[in-house]
């Protein structure tokens, strides 16, 4: 409990087992860890057990619907949440605390600074940072809400901003697990798109991805994060393409021949 306020933390997992220890271990201020785990085949939920007996399984439904049942469990009106490769910082949490004590807080929701290391060093341009994300909230202030993949938590009200980081240590096989990552994340963005309704464009196909490259190496000045920053922005203009493309994919397997050969 800070001051009078209790705080219930909640992480959703799937073989988190390189990473979840550092996460689990920077929420221990928290008055309960809430863990939504997706059935790992790994050893991430014998590491949570060591933290919290509150420890759940269920299979992957969307985030969206994970998130908001992993908050349907916690006990206490404001929540902290953070992903299973991310942890916060000594000062971030000493941030939370003046916050928090403070008997008159004016605001729902606290976003912090999420800062994400790559390869071999923390991204500080690419418009990978500040990225603001909404962490600590009132969880009667709003719900989960976005299209899979990108879920965050929607607050209706006062959303302050933070000075602490988040620490993020993403696509810890390098780039193999970014290409992984996109290739993933596109086949869902694609099949969304289709569903609302929206067309394929090859316009679109070919401009938006050399949009994407110019806007993350020179506008938001990738070219100072080094190689890192390259492979950020080619992988993004990749991603970008990738979405495109699949909604062809799809829409072509659906109505094409169907591998009749005497259609080939």
């Amino acid at each position: 409990m800070i001051g009078d306020i209790p705080v219930s933390a909640m992480i959703i997992t799937f073989n988190e087992e390189r990473m979840i220890e550092r996460a689990l271990r920077s929420l221990m201020w928290a008055d309960e860890i809430v863990v939504v785990d997706s059935f790992s085949t790994d050893k991430t939920v014998e590491i949570c057990g060591k933290y919290t007996d509150r420890v759940y399984q269920r299979e992957f439904p969307g985030y969206e619907k994970q998130y908001s049942y992993a908050l349907s469990l916690t006990k206490h009106e404001w929540v902290v949440t953070l992903d299973g490769d991310e942890a916060l910082t000594d000062a971030t949490i000493a941030e939370i605390r003046r916050e928090l004590e403070n008997h008159d807080v004016q605001c729902d929701a606290f976003a912090l600074r999420r800062k994400t290391f790559l390869i071999d060093r923390w991204i500080v341009h690419s418009g990978w940072y500040p990225q603001y994300k909404v962490r600590l909230f009132k969880k009667s202030s709003g719900a989960y809400g976005g299209s899979d993949p990108h879920v965050s938590f929607h607050c209706s009200g006062r959303v302050k901003k933070l000075n602490g980081d988040i620490l993020h240590w993403t696509y810890p096989e390098g780039l193999h697990s970014l290409t992984n990552t996109s290739n993933k994340f596109s086949t869902i963005i694609a099949n969304q798109r289709l569903a609302k309704g929206r067309p394929f464009s090859v316009a679109m196909m070919l401009l938006a991805p050399a949009g994407e490259f110019l806007k993350k190496y020179f506008w938001k000045r990738g070219f100072l994060d080094g190689m890192p920053g390259l492979f950020l922005a080619v992988g993004s203009a990749y991603y970008v393409f990738c979405k495109w493309a699949k909604m062809w994919d799809i829409t072509h397997r659906k109505t094409g021949f169907e591998g009749d050969p005497e259609k080939q």
